[in-house]
């Protein structure tokens, strides 16, 4: 150590060596002094000649256990803005979703040593006005807050495999269809969250057995936790059947959906995992009536009341006389417009099929009727067509329309 310590005492005794280390410390001392009061500061901390710094936080990042830090950084002579865990073990969480934040992209591994995100602001030698450099602090304080707002409370509970996929990147929350489980899109993903019930599971399953034999997202990654299933899938190519283009174009439309139901019945059902005949359909149907699953606010006005069923106990009573022989063929399950991407005129992706198996062609013609009805009547956008009748995709279809296995099919779809 003799050595190192003569070497010491001759930086020491260089004049110019103290004056600058004066001179930083100043610097750090007045702008903890100067900084804005939207933040508490904390105490500044000298270092080892290697970081000077002080934190700052305010409750968001305080219920949170993170704290900014203003930093200089003597051997790249640069002031830098830290994002910190409260401790190691916080670190170590935040880790696992910040790895992927813009901050961090083009960044050397292993993680960095000391904080979560670490980003420069100015160089000491292109310092001229403090003023303008704590601007650019909050501001950038500001930005991340608001990432870690918008992303990491979101998505920070997500499976890890899924985080990695999704971490900051732009999205919305698709508020379109009838689906209990939350919809997060982003350019070109989805992600759907789900209770893990078999729906959820089936869905993912049938994903995976229909590729090759029908248009539908690529899944991209499937993970359960605490009893959510996430299911991450490219995005559905294409527009929604309900579309306003497709929607000025009715004939058109119907046409395309009648092409689509004949493509769904070529699919070879010889091993499809999920039979979704009467005898498991009623099944389910009881087990909804049993635990009162049903839900009374979106069924048709005539279901029930005077005119229709005294409650959900007597139309599952006479659901199970549906007096007719199944016509078995691969069915979504819930062929109805929101569900269904039409590109250059034909069929380009089916999503929700959750409910997907082997039942018959009535399953999907009567709910796509039903769709066909409601959207053409205004009861979703408010803009009518009195013109279009939903019989036109019997026509389409080229057969005749067996009124009794309507009737049925859109009955039994009141319980679900």
């Amino acid at each position: 150590m003799k050595k190192q310590f003569e070497d010491y005492i001759k930086i020491l005794e260089t004049h110019k060596f103290q004056e600058t280390y004066r001179h930083l410390i100043r610097l750090m001392t007045r702008l903890k002094a100067n900084f804005p009061q939207e933040y508490l500061t904390g105490q500044l901390s000298l270092g080892y000649l290697d970081y000077t710094y002080f934190p700052f936080q305010n409750t968001y990042l305080k219920e949170r256990q993170l704290r900014f830090g203003l930093v200089l950084n003597h051997r790249k002579l640069q002031i830098e803005l830290w994002l910190m865990g409260r401790n190691h073990q916080v670190y170590q969480r935040y880790w696992q979703f910040f790895q992927y934040s813009t901050y961090n992209q083009n960044k050397p591994k292993p993680k960095p040593q000391y904080a979560l995100l670490e980003v420069k602001l100015m160089a000491i030698d292109e310092l001229l006005d403090e003023q303008k450099l704590l601007q650019m602090t909050v501001a950038l304080a500001s930005d991340i807050e608001k990432q870690l707002a918008l992303y990491v409370d979101n998505f920070m509970t997500f499976p890890l495999a899924i985080q990695s996929k999704i971490a900051f990147r732009p999205y919305s929350v698709d508020e379109i269809g009838m689906s209990k489980a939350k919809i997060i899109v982003f350019e070109d993903m989805v992600l759907k969250i789900s209770q893990d019930d078999q729906e959820a599971r089936r869905e993912y399953e049938m994903l995976i057995w229909l590729k090759d034999q029908l248009p539908v997202p690529k899944v991209l990654a499937f993970e359960v936790q605490d009893d959510r299933c996430y299911l991450l899938m490219e995005k559905a190519k294409g527009k929604m059947a309900c579309c306003d283009e497709l929607m000025r174009q009715p004939k058109r439309l119907t046409q395309i959906l009648a092409a689509s139901l004949k493509q769904m019945w070529q699919v070879d059902i010889t091993n499809c995992p999920y039979p979704h005949t009467l005898k498991e359909h009623l099944a389910a149907a009881t087990y909804q009536v049993e635990n009162q699953l049903y839900d009374l606010d979106n069924v048709e006005p005539e279901t029930f009341g005077e005119n229709g069923f005294e409650n959900p106990k007597a139309l599952l009573e006479w659901l199970k006389v549906p007096g007719f022989e199944e016509d078995l063929v691969f069915s979504h399950g819930d062929f109805c417009l929101p569900n269904i991407f039409i590109q250059d005129g034909k069929l380009s992706s089916l999503i929700d099929l959750g409910r997907a198996g082997i039942a018959d062609k009535y399953q999907d013609i009567a709910l796509c009727y039903r769709s066909l009805s409601h959207n053409f009547s205004g009861k979703y956008t408010g803009a009518s067509n009195p013109d279009f009748d939903a019989m036109a995709l019997f026509e389409a279809l080229g057969i005749e329309p067996d009124v009794r296995k309507l009737k049925y099919y859109i009955l039994l779809d009141e319980l679900f």
